[in-house]
């Protein structure tokens, strides 16, 4: 399964039990409302009943009509709220409790009226009042006795509806929690398993990359199972194929590029006379050479949008898997994004180093002390520039295209200023002298210097004598240096010692 697919199905989930926790919520609550409204008026049926009853009491003590009328109107409220109970009780308890009750209360005004009916009958309407009869006495005494019934049947109903309250409040009380347990329970199962396929996918990933980088191209990440980790490696799959492709297409070139200067030397130790067929091979050789810079260049080109794929990618998952990412894997993520941005720079750079070969050749005097010092102040941050000495002694002019020129005293200040940052002496010097028809240029600094042993492998393609760690760059500067003095017609060379600082010269034919 897909982890985005994995993902949209979990929030599905997660929303349905919410949905259903609510729904069963909101049904408990409307029962608790119900309830809770029929003991309201289970209390006010007990509040009249009483009433009723002390009423009953004067108007047995006094015999007035003003307690009597009062009653009336109790009895006919008590009789209002037990229609309005009757219309909404629904459980059979509840049914047979109210029933009872509406009985009583039928025996208690029936009595009520009898009694009523004899204080009136009987009353010295003179003298205003007379003692009771026997039979009013039990008359009065079998209506206290149904008023005290009522009155222990609402105490039942009040107390089944509070049970029945703690009842419902109980179960949605449970049901919440239950609920809202299988939903962290779920969410937590659901994140572990995304996080633990992510940390799985990132991991083959990586160690993937670390072969690739390594130089095993023929190393293919697994793409199974189908998900997003897969379509990076898928990516990073076409990358290597058509890297291993394009290496083995430069080395056979190389080869035969190789050859055809052996076979050469060979034609011009053997035939030194023979300057058409060393003419016509020399055009070949040219031709050949402008091919594989024109394959380089293809290639180079070509190698960045697979690059811009995997950047793409992992950014996609940095961005929008941030929150389920753990430490390890952001950390991976990271890894690949800057593999991806270094191998950007080295096409970058080489394909700057296939324009150098191919770009117009404009030459045109140049005054090279003002050049070397405009392009100096610009060479690197102002401020690291600043603290830096900078020496020009008189430069001889020269006769060259001005951008390749100002390419090439670049390269060479930046890189004096770089590897001198970290030394207590900041100074670098510029000096210049005519040498056998030559104009010769060299760029003196005190900063880390190399040793003089490898110093073949300065100019080439890539090469590096110090740790990116410790000095950033592509190693292709130098290579475009002595790529552009070469179509010059001059010569490139180096001296230095560790810790000691170096000089670059270089030398450039003077015009005739």
């Amino acid at each position: 399964m897909r982890i985005k697919s994995a993902l949209t199905l979990s929030t599905f989930l997660s929303i349905i039990i919410v949905l259903t926790l609510g729904i069963t919520t909101s049904a408990f609550n409307l029962q608790i409302r119900k309830v809770t409204a029929h003991l309201a008026m289970t209390r006010n049926m007990k509040a009249t009943i009483a009433q009723r009853s002390i009423l009953g009491v004067e108007f047995y003590i006094r015999g007035e009509n003003r307690p009597l009328e009062q009653a009336n109107l109790e009895t006919e409220r008590l009789e209002s709220l037990f229609e309005q109970m009757r219309e909404s009780f629904e459980e059979a308890e509840h049914a047979s409790i109210l029933l009872e009750m509406v009985s009583t209360n039928d025996s208690y005004v029936k009595l009520f009226d009898q009694f009523k009916s004899s204080i009136h009958a009987g009353i010295d309407k003179e003298s205003g009042g007379r003692p009771h009869s026997d039979y009013e006495k039990t008359l009065y005494s079998q209506i206290q006795l149904k008023s005290y019934m009522l009155q222990a049947l609402a105490e039942s109903l009040e107390t089944w509806h509070l049970r029945r309250i703690d009842s419902l409040n109980t179960w949605t009380t449970m049901i919440f929690s239950i609920s809202l347990f299988i939903l962290i329970i779920f969410v937590l199962v659901n994140s572990i398993w995304i996080s633990n396929k992510l940390s799985t996918g990132v991991e083959r990933l990586r160690q993937g990359a670390t072969l690739l980088g390594g130089g095993d191209l023929t190393h293919r990440l697994s793409i199974f199972p189908e998900d997003e980790i897969a379509d990076v490696a898928r990516e990073i799959n076409m990358m290597a194929e058509s890297l291993a492709i394009s290496f083995t297409s430069i080395r056979n070139l190389e080869h035969e590029v190789a050859q055809r200067e052996q076979a050469e030397g060979e034609i011009r130790s053997i035939n030194a006379g023979l300057e058409e067929r060393i003419a016509a091979r020399t055009a070949q050789l040219e031709s050949v050479n402008k091919e594989l810079e024109a394959f380089a260049y293809s290639v180079a080109h070509d190698l960045r949008a697979p690059l811009r794929s995997i950047d793409g990618f992992t950014r996609i998952l940095q961005e929008e898997y941030e929150p389920v990412f753990d430490d390890e894997a952001r950390r991976l993520l990271g890894i690949i994004r800057a593999s991806s941005v270094k191998m950007d720079s080295m096409i970058h750079s080489l394909l700057e180093l296939t324009r150098t070969g191919k770009s117009e050749f404009s030459p045109t005097d140049l005054d090279m002390r003002s050049l070397a010092i405009q392009v100096f102040a610009e060479c690197s941050d102002p401020e690291l520039v600043a603290s830096f000495e900078f020496d020009a002694g008189a430069l001889p002019d020269a006769f060259g295209d001005r951008l390749m020129m100002e390419r090439v005293w670049l390269n060479l200040l930046s890189n004096a200023v770089k590897y001198s940052a970290h030394s207590p002496v900041r100074r670098i010097e510029v000096r210049g002298n005519v040498d056998d028809g030559m104009n010769v240029y060299s760029v003196r600094d005190h900063g880390a210097g190399f040793d003089q042993r490898y110093v073949g492998k300065l100019f080439g393609t890539f090469h590096r004598l110090h740790c990116e760690s410790e000095f950033a760059g592509s190693g292709i500067g130098l290579s475009i240096v002595k790529k552009i003095i070469e179509r010059h017609g001059g010569a490139v060379w180096a001296e230095g010692r560790v810790n000691d600082g170096a000089t670059f010269s270089f030398s450039l034919p003077r015009r005739s």
